[in-house]
């Protein structure tokens, strides 16, 4: 199990990070071009951690019992 809450505030402040240096940052194509990339997977990360998809499991379900 992982610590969501420590993963959520890293990622923030890894993102905060990042878009502080994509301000500063000047005419640098391929640079911007990685950086925006790098924060639109921060920015994915950290909605799979505050929204989780849940998939259907079907190993997860109740097994019937005919004899209750």
């Amino acid at each position: 199990m992982t610590n969501i809450a420590s993963d959520e505030i890293t990622l923030e402040l890894n993102l905060a990070r990042l878009n502080a240096r994509l301000e500063e940052l000047g005419d640098f194509p391929i640079l911007r071009d990685k950086l925006e990339k790098a924060r639109a997977e921060m920015i994915e990360l950290l909605e799979n951690l505050r929204f989780p998809i849940f998939k259907y499991d079907p190993t997860q379900q109740p097994v019937d019992d005919d004899g209750i």
